[in-house]
Parts: structure tokens; C-alpha cells; sequence
């Protein structure tokens, strides 16, 4: 298990979310899930603001969030703070994460 996500400056990249499940252990494939990436501060990093995640299509659980290569924030720590709203509740995730430099 990651217990840090890495993301990259100026990169196109997509962040995946398995195994979403509700208190019985049921899948969920019709959540709605959001993230927003926060500085030390708590405050929302600009080039990341609220972003929707996607089913991924393909299996059941999973959800997809696309970072597009405009995501240049300065390196260092951040939190991904993940919202999620399922049929039967709602759940909130905070997720350690780096952002650094992309090698040319």
C-alpha cells in the first residue's frame, strides 16, 4: 500500500482510486468522488482546483482523475483531499502527497 502519492510538474498523469467498497463490502460503482490538492496551509493549489473522478469503465470500484500537464505548482508537500458521496454515505480521504520536478 502507497502510503505517499507522487505527482509530477508539467506532466500528464492519472490517478487511480480501486477497491471503493461500502460498509458490507460491496462494490461501488456509482459514486461521485472529487479532489482537490492543498498546500501546508489548507489552502487550494490553483492549478488543481476540485476535480471530478471518473469510473474507470473497466472495472467495478475504480475511479480515474486525469492531471493535465498545466499542473505546475512548486514542489514539496501537499494533501489530496478526497470527497466521496455513494447512495448509502459519504466518505473523506486525505492522501500525503509530493509534487516534483519532471526531468526533461
Amino acid at each position: 500500500m502507497k502510503t505517499k502519492l507522487i505527482l509530477w510538474q508539467a506532466n500528464d498523469q492519472i490517478i487511480q482510486l480501486t477497491g471503493i467498497v461500502d460498509a458490507d463490502g460491496n462494490t461501488v460503482s456509482n459514486a461521485t468522488i472529487t479532489g482537490i490538492l492543498t498546500d501546508r496551509s489548507g489552502a487550494s493549489v490553483p492549478s488543481f482546483p476540485s476535480q471530478p473522478f471518473t469510473p474507470d469503465g473497466t472495472t467495478a470500484g475504480a475511479y480515474d482523475l486525469t492531471v493535465p500537464s498545466s499542473f505546475a505548482p512548486g514542489t514539496g508537500a501537499y494533501t489530496l483531499e478526497l470527497d466521496g458521496h455513494t447512495p448509502n454515505g459519504t466518505f473523506q480521504v486525505f492522501v500525503a502527497t509530493e509534487v516534483q520536478k519532471r526531468d526533461p
